[in-house]
C-alpha cells in the first residue's frame, strides 16, 4: 500500500520526502517507506511495538550481530537468578509462566542488556526477545485472546532465542536498506505537538485491541 501511495502521490506531481504514520505498529509502513529511500516518521502508543518497528527499519552488520550473539551466550551461562528480580517474582508473570522459564529469560534480558554498549544492536535482541515470550509462556497458541494452555509445554528460552536470532539473521542478510532514514518513537499521536506540518504522505490504519 505504501508503495502505490508514493507512486500514486508522485503520478500527480506530489513529491514524496517524508511518510508518516501516526499508528505506526511493528513498522510495515516504516520499512516500505525507507525501502523506496523515502524519510519515514511514525509513533505508536505500545513502546514493543516500536521496538520492532525500529528493528525491521534498519540494516545491521551480521559479522556484529553474530559476535554480539556469543557474548549474550556466554554471558548467560554465567549468570544466577536473582531471587528479588522484581519481574521475576510479578504476579502476573507468574501466572503465566514457569518457573524455570522466568529464570532463563531474566537471565537472558540482564543479559542482553549488559553485554550490548550499541543501542541499535540492543534492540535488535530486545525485539528477539519480546518476540519468544508467547511461546516460552503457558498462552495457548494461535489464540489471541489471553487464555491458558494447561497442556501447553513452553518451549526452552535458549532455543527459542537461538531459532529467533537465526531467523531475523537471515532477514537482515537481504535487508539492503538505511535505517537511517527512519525515525520512529513511542508517543500518542493525539498529544504529539510538532511546530508546523513536517510530512507529505499519512499512510495508517486505525488501532485494533486484541487483548
Amino acid at each position: 500500500i505504501t508503495t502505490k501511495a508514493i507512486q500514486y502521490a508522485e503520478s500527480k506531481d506530489i513529491h514524496v520526502n517524508t511518510v508518516a504514520d501516526i499508528f505506526c505498529g511493528c513498522g510495515t509502513v516504516a520499512y516500505e517507506t525507507v525501502k523506496a529511500n523515502r524519510h519515514f516518521w511514525g509513533c505508536d502508543i505500545n513502546p514493543v511495538a516500536t521496538l520492532i518497528a525500529r528493528t525491521k527499519s534498519r540494516h545491521y552488520k551480521n559479522e556484529r550481530l553474530l559476535d554480539y550473539h556469543r557474548r549474550i551466550l556466554y554471558d548467560f551461562a554465567l549468570q544466577t537468578f536473582d531471587e528479588v528480580d522484581a519481574i521475576a517474582n510479578n504476579e502476573r508473570v507468574k501466572y503465566w509462566f514457569f518457573q524455570q522459564q522466568i529464570e532463563d529469560l531474566s537471565k537472558l534480558k540482564r543479559s542482553i542488556s549488559t553485554v550490548i554498549d550499541d543501542e541499535s544492536y540492543r534492540e535488535f535482541f530486545l525485539c528477539a526477545f519480546s518476540n519468544i515470550l508467547k511461546s516460552c509462556s503457558r498462552w495457548l497458541t494461535k489464540s489471541i485472546k489471553p487464555q491458558v494452555d494447561p497442556n501447553k509445554k513452553p518451549r526452552e528460552v535458549l532455543d527459542a532465542f537461538n531459532s529467533q536470532v537465526k531467523m531475523m539473521l537471515k532477514a537482515n542478510m537481504v535487508n539492503e536498506i538505511n535505517g537511517e532514514l527512519a525515525e520512529i518513537e513511542p508517543a500518542n499521536c493525539l498529544t504529539k505537538t510538532v511546530e508546523q506540518p513536517f510530512v507529505d504522505l499519512l499512510v495508517t490504519s486505525p488501532p485494533y485491541v486484541t487483548s
